[in-house]
């Protein structure tokens, strides 16, 4: 009987937890789920700990049940698109977090309390860092990006980034966890209680001025945001690239002036393979062509999937693969800026496993064949390997154009900023998605990205949500899911750089000092007590 309790108290504890902590990643959610999302998790630690019999089995076993219904009730959307992203993502998810956990009760044990603390901090922003910036990641669930939904109290991101929320997030649910079980002991630490309501309000409060004080300043651009509306299931086999321009055009013409700067389309709004190294001359283009040379200001910036074949003689690149004629070939997700300039590109970079990429391409050449077919991609798309920026003619513009699964990495975003970027023009295809939270979530890390940078940002979704932003997160206009239309306004540019912008994810480098520390302190104690045990 005692057994079976315990049971139901530790899944009391965890079941709840995971459910707690997916509330952020919902449409109706708040960061402020995250300030006592974790308690669960450290309360059961510390109770399966004094427990004593195979606790970490049980921490293992318990906090996974936690991760998992955080990751699944989180990205179960992803299914829609790629069951095996959605798998990819609750499996890893659940591995890694629980992984932290037992490292911070492993440190807990052995170095004392303090000492977990910090590890746990430690260990989970390194984490987060290392995972942004590793070859096969889906950093999702970060919990600086679940503070998304509170764009007023998180202006401070523009000195920390999202890794700062992560920090804050941990911090706040040690001490509250602390406060806690000093009243349950009937012993209430006033230093605790006051480090507490400093460390909330002092962030917020600080936000808060900065958010009604700053103003928006310098040149301003007039923007047209396409949203065709196409099914993205259908448009690859039913459109063909000139319908899928004449879409556009049909859209765009009843609000062409001269005044208007830029026309921005979604992620693979031509779906055509066009050789890259003919777009001057393609006459796919040529509608485009005509259009700004009637209007010579005019800027159109287009998601296209792109094609490069290579010459028999000219080495390929790594995703390249051979195509049935025996040309090497690579393919782009691209964004492509059409003026009365000379074409720019930039391919998206950041793609998304086992969908865009084969992960370890170049290791795992004889894998590239399981690739599946979805939104135009096959196998590993080529990438650009900076962050290049498409400039208007008299080069007053420099637009960062994000493409749809780079929204979630901020510190991969500065890098488009530290190379000049004026303001960020978010191109993506969501519809694959459904109507479900996960476009939702995109776009309010597109408000985490402007906040950090203080880069307006204009996104273009095929199926919604289009929407410009202004610098502070604020959406100025938009239009929401299954809609067929345009937003029309004017963005402000910018070319100072903030402290984050400058320096990037900082906060993780910092945290992966201790977090390596503490693993060889674990390490070294592990050995010790194997040389006692064999002595």
């Amino acid at each position: 009987m005692l057994a079976s309790n315990t049971k139901l108290r530790d899944l009391a504890l965890s079941v709840p937890a995971g459910i707690i902590l997916s509330i952020p990643w919902y449409d109706f959610g708040s960061g402020i789920a995250l300030f006592f999302g974790i308690i669960p998790l450290l309360y059961l630690v510390d109770m399966l700990s004094a427990d004593q019999q195979r606790a970490r089995l049980r921490i293992a076993l318990y906090t996974g049940i936690t991760v998992f219904i955080w990751a699944v009730l989180s990205g179960w959307w992803l299914k829609n698109a790629t069951f095996a992203g959605m798998v990819f993502l609750v499996i890893a998810t659940t591995l890694f977090y629980t992984i932290i956990i037992l490292l911070y009760h492993m440190v807990h044990e052995r170095f004392g309390k303090i000492a977990g603390y910090v590890a746990l901090v430690s260990f989970w922003v390194a984490f987060e860092y290392w995972y942004l910036n590793a070859e096969l990641s889906v950093p999702w669930l970060n919990l600086g990006n679940g503070l998304s939904h509170n764009i007023r109290s998180i202006q401070w991101f523009e000195y920390t980034g999202a890794l700062g929320g992560t920090v804050w997030v941990l911090v706040l649910n040690i001490l509250l966890y602390e406060i806690l079980t000093g009243i349950m002991s009937k012993r209430v630490n006033k230093t605790l209680a006051i480090s507490y309501v400093l460390i909330l309000l002092v962030p917020v409060i600080f936000s808060r001025v900065r958010y009604s004080n700053y103003r928006e300043t310098g040149e301003k651009i007039n923007v047209l945001s396409i949203q065709p509306n196409i099914d993205p299931y259908e448009k690859f086999i039913w459109y063909t690239a000139e319908q899928q321009v004449d879409v556009i055009l049909g859209l765009a013409t009843p609000y062409l002036d001269q005044d208007l700067d830029y026309i921005i389309t979604p992620e693979t709004t031509i779906t055509s393979y066009s050789d890259i190294d003919a777009l001057e001359t393609t006459p796919l283009l040529e509608p485009i062509r005509q259009l700004v040379k009637a209007y010579p200001d005019l800027n159109v910036i287009l998601g296209m999937t792109l094609l490069k074949m290579y010459d028999k003689n000219e080495p390929p690149s790594e995703t390249a693969r051979m195509n049935n004629a025996g040309y090497y070939i690579d393919t782009y997700n691209s964004a492509v800026q059409i003026n009365n300039c000379p074409v720019q590109i930039y391919h998206k970079s950041k793609l998304f496993p086992g969908v865009e990429a084969m992960p370890f391409s170049n290791k795992l050449k004889f894998l590239h064949k399981l690739m599946i077919n979805l939104g135009g991609t096959f196998r590993s798309h080529g990438t650009s390997p900076e962050r290049i920026n498409l400039v208007s003619c008299d080069s007053t513009v420099r637009v960062a154009p994000v493409i749809c699964w780079e929204n979630v990495y901020g510190g991969f975003t500065t890098g488009f900023v530290r190379n000049g970027a004026t303001v960020i023009f978010n191109i993506t295809n969501e519809g694959w998605w459904g109507d479900t939270p996960g476009y939702k979530m995109f776009c309010k890390y597109a408000q985490v990205r402007a906040i950090e940078n203080r880069r307006s940002v204009v996104r273009s979704a095929n199926t919604g949500i289009s929407a410009i932003i202004n610098r502070k997160g604020e959406i100025l206009d938009h239009l929401t899911w299954d809609i067929k239309g345009t937003v029309k306004g004017s963005v402000y540019l910018n070319d100072s750089l903030t402290f984050y912008t400058r320096h990037g994810d900082y906060i993780g480098e910092i945290f992966r000092i201790p977090a390596l520390g503490f693993l060889i302190a674990l390490l070294i104690h592990y050995l010790i007590r194997s040389f006692r045990k064999s002595g």
